[in-house]
Formats: C-alpha cells, sequence, structure tokens
C-alpha cells in the first residue's frame, strides 16, 4: 500500500512506479543511459515489452532539472500525458499475452525512455481509489511505503524505487497468495525472498527469481530505502490488536484458571461427561469447578498450540450461573467451538480482520441449544481464513500448532478445535466439515469426530467465508477425545429436537434401536476396506493403521473384504472440486482486506484461478501430453469460474453420481458374494448388504505448517463423502513409527500424478514420528446411530486382537 499525506493535484488511476537514478538524491541530473538497460532487463522479467531504444527521446523534451522522473497520469481514454500534455496513445498487446496478468486492466512498459509500469490491480473489486487523498492500495500487498507530501523537501523524483521490487509487490498482490513480509533483519527478508521462488518458477523463469531476489535484498538494505518507511498497515494492525486483546482477557484471569492442577481438577480431566453431568445433577460437583478445570487446561494448550480464538472467560461463569440449564442432559459441560459460531457479546472473525470489533447482539441457534441442554461455550478455536484448508492459520489470529509436533498443523478447518481437544482443553467441541474440516484435524490430532449428513446437526447462527455455496454443503458437526463422550454428546444432543429452532434440520430423532442392533455381541458385521481412491495411495503409516482395523475386526469373526469396484473416486473429486471453487473463489475473497495473507492452500487455488486462459490451457496440454498425467490434467482443466449454465450442469452431474453410489451399495450383496463370504446378507431396505466402509481419512498423518499448498487437492478421502452426504466418524488408531512407516524405497513420489506427490511428497516418517493416524468408518446417509456404533466396534476389536489395545491419548501435564 502506498499511503499519501497530505493531498496533491496529480490524478491518479493506479500504482505508479516512478524511477530516478540509484545513488542520487535531490541533485539535479539529466537522464543517464545506464538506466535504460536495467529497466528494460527488469521489464522483461515481469513479462512486458519494451522497444530498444538507442536513443533517449524524452531528451527531445524540456523537463526541468532535478527530476529524473515526472508524475504521468493515465485516463480514461487511455491516453499517457507527460507534463500534462499528450504525448502518445498507450499500446497495450491482446489480452492473454502478458506473462500472469490477466487481472490487470494495464501492466506495459512504455515507450519512453523511463519505463513506467502502471496496473490498476484488482479494479473489479474497488482496491484501486482514484482519489488522490485516499490511500492507493495495492491488494494484499507485502510493503507499505509512507510518504509525506507535506514535506519540504517532497518532489516526484524523490519516490525512487527500483522496478523489480515494486514488480515483486505488484506481482504478489495479483496473486494475493502470500503472507504479509513483516521483515525486522536481512535474514527475514532472505527468507522471504526464498519463499517466493517457487511461485515464480513457473510463470517467469528461473533466471528472474534469482536476479528479483538479489534486487531485493539490495533494495532493502541500501540507503536508497530509507527514503520509506515499511510499516504495517491498518488491518495488520487491527490483526494485533485482537491478538493483544486475547492475551490481556487471559492475563486478566483471577488466580483459579491458572496455577498446578490440583487432585480433584484431575479427577475431572479423566471424568466422562456422563459421569460429570450425574455429579452436577447430584450437586457432588459444581459447574464452576469444571468449568476451571477445563479452563486451566485451554489456556496451557493456547501457550502451546495457539488454538484458541475468543477466550469467554468470566464470561462463562455468569452464563453458568444464569443462562445454562444446570438440569440439561450436558449439565456443566464445557464445550468448545470453532471461531465461526455466534457467541454473545464476542466475534465471529472467522479469521477476517472485517469481521472484529462486531460482537453479536445475541446467541446463535447453535449456542442457544447448547445452553438448553446445560452446556457451557467457553473458548473458540482458530481456523484457517477461507476455511477451505487441512491446515488453520490466519493473520488475524496467527498459526495453530498440532500438540504432538509443533512443526506440523493440526488440521483445518477446525484445526484449534483438534488440537485444543487433543491437548486435554477441551472434552467435546463442535465443527464444520465441507471437505474433511472435522476429521482431517481427528487424524491429524488424534481425537474422535463425526461428520453429519446435511440437516442432522443444527446449522444456525454462524459465520462462514462461502455464504450461498451449497454444491457441496457444510455441515456442523461433534467432536470429542474419547469415543464415549461423542456418543453421549451426539445423542443428548440430537434428543433436543433441534428442528425446532433450525429450519434446515430434518424431524429425525435419536434411534436407539439401531445402536442396540450394531452392539449385539453376537452381530457379525459386513465391512468393506477402502484401500485406496485409485487417486493417491495411503502412505505407509495411514496403510498399516487401516490394515490393523481390517485385521482386529477378522480376529473377531467380522466379515471384512476389499471393494474395487465402487464408482470412480477420482470422478467424485473432479465433481466436488469444481462445484466448491465454481465462483472463482469471488466470495471468499470478497472479505479480504489489504495485507491479509491467504492459506497456502487456498492461495494455491486462487493462484490456478487467475491464470489466463490460454497458460491454463498450455500448462493442461504440457501436463497431459508430456508428462502423460492424465489425472492432473483432468482435474485441473476444470477448474475455473462458472457461469450458472454450467454450475447447473454440475449440479446434475453430482446428483447422477450420487445416485450411481447409491445403487452400487445397494446391491453390495453382489460385492459381499465376489469377496467371497458365505454369510446370509440382510437385505432389508434399512440394513443391505454393506454395514459400513473403512478407510484411511487422509493419504498422509499431519502435514507441515506450509504443506497444503502441495497437498491442497489431496483430500479425496474425506470430501468424497461431503460430495456424497454420508455419514463417516474418524477414529485414532495408532502413531506414526519411523522404524516400519518408512516409505519403500522403490516408491517415485516424482513419478506419481500431480495429486499423489503433492501429498506424499510431504511423508517423512521420521519427521512425524509420533504423529496420529487414525481411520474413518463410512455409513450411508443419516446413519450417525449406526456409525457411531460401529466405531465402537473397531475400537472394541483393536483393543480384544491388537497389542497396546486401543489408542492412548496424550497425558494432560
Amino acid at each position: 500500500m502506498i499511503r499519501f499525506v497530505g493531498e496533491s493535484s496529480h490524478d491518479w488511476r493506479g500504482p505508479l512506479v516512478i524511477m530516478r537514478q540509484p545513488g542520487i538524491d535531490h541533485d539535479p541530473l539529466p537522464y543517464h543511459h545506464a538506466e535504460m538497460s536495467d529497466l528494460t532487463a527488469a521489464c522483461d522479467y515481469f513479462g512486458t515489452y519494451m522497444e530498444d531504444y538507442s536513443e533517449d527521446p524524452i531528451n527531445a523534451h524540456e523537463r526541468r532539472p532535478g527530476a529524473a522522473v515526472e508524475c504521468v497520469r493515465i485516463n480514461n481514454t487511455r491516453e499517457m500525458s507527460l507534463h500534462g500534455q499528450p504525448h502518445f496513445e498507450q499500446r497495450l498487446k491482446p489480452p492473454g499475452e502478458f506473462a500472469a496478468m490477466d487481472s490487470w486492466r494495464s501492466a506495459i512498459a512504455y515507450r519512453v525512455g523511463v519505463p513506467l509500469v502502471i496496473g490498476e490491480l484488482a479494479h473489479e473489486r474497488g482496491d484501486v481509489d482514484p482519489s488522490p487523498k485516499r490511500p492507493l492500495n495495492i491488494a494484499a500487498s507485502n510493503l507499505s511505503y509512507n510518504i509525506d507530501m507535506n514535506s519540504p523537501n517532497w518532489g516526484w523524483h524523490n519516490l525512487a524505487v527500483h522496478l523489480p521490487l515494486v514488480a515483486t509487490t505488484a506481482y504478489l498482490a495479483w496473486r494475493e497468495d502470500m503472507k504479509p513480509l513483516q521483515a525486522k533483519t536481512v535474514e527475514d527478508v532472505s527468507h522471504f525472498c526464498e519463499s517466493l521462488e517457487p511461485m515464480f518458477e513457473d510463470a517467469l523463469g528461473r533466471g528472474w527469481v534469482q536476479r528479483s531476489k538479489k534486487e531485493v535484498m539490495a533494495m532493502i538494505t541500501s540507503r536508497e530505502f530509507e527514503l520509506f518507511q515499511c510499516k504495517r498497515s491498518q488491518e495488520q494492525e487491527q490483526d494485533q490488536r485482537k491478538q493483544t486483546q486475547r492475551s490481556t482477557r487471559i492475563a486478566s484471569l483471577p488466580s483459579n484458571y491458572t496455577g498446578s492442577l490440583t487432585t480433584s481438577q484431575r479427577s475431572i480431566l479423566t471424568t466422562p461427561i456422563a459421569s460429570l453431568v450425574s455429579s452436577v445433577h447430584s450437586s457432588t460437583t459444581s459447574p464452576l469447578d469444571i468449568l476451571r478445570t477445563y479452563s486451566n487446561v485451554a489456556l496451557r494448550a493456547q501457550e502451546q498450540c495457539n488454538c484458541l480464538t475468543e477466550v469467554m472467560l468470566p464470561d462463562a461463569e455468569d452464563w453458568c450461573s444464569n443462562e445454562v440449564n444446570l438440569q440439561g442432559p450436558l449439565a456443566g459441560i464445557p464445550v468448545s467451538l470453532k471461531d465461526s459460531l455466534h457467541v454473545k457479546g464476542f466475534d465471529t472473525s472467522v479469521g477476517y480482520s472485517r469481521n472484529t470489533d462486531r460482537p453479536q447482539p445475541k446467541d446463535g441457534i447453535m449456542v442457544r441449544l447448547l445452553k438448553q441442554v446445560g452446556a457451557v461455550p467457553f473458548v473458540k478455536t482458530n481456523l484457517p481464513i477461507t476455511l477451505l484448508s487441512f491446515e488453520s492459520s490466519n493473520s488475524l489470529w496467527g498459526t495453530a500448532s498440532n500438540p504432538h509436533n509443533a512443526a506440523y498443523t493440526p488440521g483445518g478447518s477446525t484445526g484449534g478445535e483438534g488440537a485444543l481437544i487433543a491437548f486435554g482443553g477441551s472434552r467435546i467441541g463442535i465443527g464444520s466439515d465441507v471437505a474433511g474440516s472435522v476429521r482431517a484435524p481427528a487424524h491429524f490430532s488424534g481425537i474422535y469426530a463425526l461428520r453429519c449428513s446435511t440437516g442432522r446437526w443444527p446449522k444456525g447462527g454462524m459465520n462462514t467465508s462461502m455464504p450461498g455455496q451449497e454444491g457441496v454443503a457444510s455441515v456442523f458437526s461433534p467432536m470429542a477425545r474419547t469415543l464415549d463422550d461423542l456418543t453421549y454428546f451426539t445423542r443428548e444432543f440430537l434428543k433436543t429436537k433441534p428442528w425446532r429452532l433450525d429450519h434446515g434440520c430434518h424431524p429425525l430423532e435419536w434411534r436407539d434401536a439401531v445402536v442396540s442392533s450394531i452392539e449385539q455381541p453376537d452381530r457379525k458385521l459386513k465391512i468393506g476396506i477402502m484401500r485406496t481412491d485409485g487417486v493417491v495411495d495411503p502412505s505407509p503409516a495411514c496403510a498399516r493403521a487401516l490394515q490393523e482395523c481390517a485385521h482386529a475386526l477378522q480376529q473377531d469373526g467380522h466379515t471384512v473384504f476389499d471393494i474395487t469396484s465402487f464408482p470412480s473416486a477420482f470422478e467424485g473429486l473432479k465433481i466436488a472440486s469444481t462445484l466448491l471453487n465454481s465462483d472463482g473463489h469471488r466470495t471468499f475473497l470478497s472479505f479480504f482486506r489489504s495485507g491479509e495473507w491467504n492459506d497456502p492452500g487456498a492461495a494455491a487455488m486462487v493462484a490456478w484461478m487467475r491464470v489466463p486462459r490460454v497458460l491454463k490451457w498450455a500448462w493442461v496440454a504440457w501436463t497431459r501430453y508430456v508428462r502423460r498425467d492424465e489425472l492432473w490434467a483432468s482435474l485441473l482443466e476444470g477448474l475455473s469460474e462458472k457461469s450458472a449454465f454450467e454450475q447447473w450442469k454440475l449440479v446434475a452431474r453430482r446428483e447422477a453420481y450420487r445416485a450411481e453410489w447409491h445403487a452400487w451399495w445397494a446391491e453390495s450383496e453382489e460385492v459381499v458374494s465376489k469377496a467371497g463370504s458365505s454369510v446370509e446378507l440382510q437385505t432389508d431396505a434399512e440394513d443391505g448388504g454393506m454395514d459400513a466402509i473403512l478407510s484411511v481419512p487422509n493419504a498422509t498423518p499431519a502435514v507441515p505448517h506450509g504443506g497444503m499448498k502441495e497437498a491442497v487437492s489431496a483430500c479425496g478421502y474425506t470430501f468424497l463423502w461431503n460430495l456424497l452426504d454420508y455419514t463417516a466418524g474418524v477414529l485414532p488408531v495408532t502413531k506414526v513409527d519411523r522404524e516400519v512407516d518408512a516409505m519403500p524405497a522403490e516408491v517415485n513420489v516424482g513419478k506419481l500424478n500431480g495429486v499423489a506427490r503433492g501429498a506424499l511428497g510431504l511423508y517423512d516418517a521420521e519427521k512425524m514420528h509420533g504423529l496420529p493416524v487414525g481411520v474413518q468408518v463410512v455409513g450411508r446417509r443419516l446413519e450417525e446411530e449406526k456409525v457411531l456404533a460401529m466405531m465402537g466396534r473397531v475400537e472394541a476389536a483393536l483393543e480384544r486382537w491388537r497389542e497396546g489395545g486401543r489408542y492412548e491419548q496424550l497425558e494432560i501435564e
């Protein structure tokens, strides 16, 4: 952002790059030819074209001494004026000929002695303000300059910027996918420049990046840069203010929220919620003691994992005394919430700074229902700014980390919740899931989660990054530290008949009979094992967890068989990805402010959406015919903004695909028979041949921070069931073992398809040692009771037949 303090008569129409001769401050001097070659090269790097002049055409004009370059004005007729006089008509190349400049209205080198790059960035969103009295925004730019136009030394010749530096900033603005540069030292700048290299390689070539990096380093460290003051933008200051507000609130809490845990508090932490509720009903345990105990651990989790956003303490104490139904089935149980849920008196930022300082006037439907059953909301948890990532990072609250290994993410988009529950700072929580957003955190962090079908769990009273997106509907769902807690919480919450408050809920009560049927000791289940989705084979650790479950279930007498003939999972991934991104990301980008950085995974998708169609076509063709990667090419070519006509066709494809899966599962009696089973199958409509599918939740365990830039498309193991709207639950099984889970030497990740390369390229059993690994149990639509009961049968089989028994949670210190 270039901020002007004071007023100017100049008519600005976009960010303007103005040059002066390096090393000269205010001394009058004529234009020098040496600059010309430097700037010509710089423009070439940025994909622009400038004719090679052997003479300086500006020397023919009378120019006042001391100004290497004067103000340039672009008006709506696209006529360029020099010193207020028409000079020549701007010559623009046809659309598509600029490398990576599709969203610019103009970005060229002019046929004058000193080239100027004039770009009107993101003009459709109005990020460039033509008024000289307001800041000119370079959207999401990483540098902020403060130029005092009231200074007695002010002159246009003072505005000295090397073109590569500004080109870098402008290109980042166009991509909108980099964190803001918060450089304090030369090393910070070096690290920032290194992070740019992969992004520039594809579009502009390695040579530009290397030279640009040197130019940026030279510019930052040179005395010429002293004219400018790098400062945080208003939005960055807002981010810092919210984090300071959180820290201040924590620091102001009374001593009973901190300190070492007492024996009675440790007892509370190990007691299932059903027993805690009974003790509250009998007045054996105070709900305030429960609240303060979990708050104590939650604050420790925040210190280690940065998993909290809004800390609703001590307000929760007042709710506990005056608003919560302490005779309800969840009496006195603290519940953590994903940041997207509305709570009276607190922001619902969803990671966007524009949503701050807007406390909700009343509780949302979800929170009202929780209080009615006796639950006590007490903290909100971190998430990615777009809600479209298996990481949880945003510039407003920072990055959440995995409690098992701080170098890795706890998952996303409900990652803060996953970290908090795994750490022991909450026993139950609520998140949302559009592509795996409660199941990936459960898998990454080592907890339990249930993805409900749409309409089974209330959705009202929340904020989102993609309002109106219904191609693949998001659902709110429960998460917990133990399976018993998850089942109890889900059952008691659904018994409140949430459809009375939420119009989107189906009037479908909890079905105890379904649970009883699955839990019968003599009931032998029929479970299909999805070893691979045909897109990305699971990593060794995830494949081992799946096999351990399959083996334990076989030992328990259940019918276990591999499924391979199911409808194409890749077709599902294509349909789901295209539907979810069909607005070209306009919706979630519309909430960004300049200076806010995007999640690396979502940023990678944004970058692809903004590549000009001709370059997309060329890249897809190269991928398909040169690299021979049909799968990756097919996925990429479908990712573009869709018209309403195209969207309707996609929905029709979705419904046909759902029908195909429905028919396949209904015919699972034949599938089981082909697997060699001699078991007589039940064929009634409610309980067909196959009881459930068992699969990995993700191809790898938790990814390192920033890993979703490469692995953003590798979400098929969860995303498929969102598209089908099937119920799916995740339970932890084991942890990565460096000794047995190393990638086989014969696997050449570089030769895999693009989705698999992105995922498995991050797998490292040595570095991932000790990270949790889960499995996923999948039922059909609206089978929440059945899936929870099936998860119980899987866990019971592991406890009986596997050495070491069931998964052990992190010990609460």
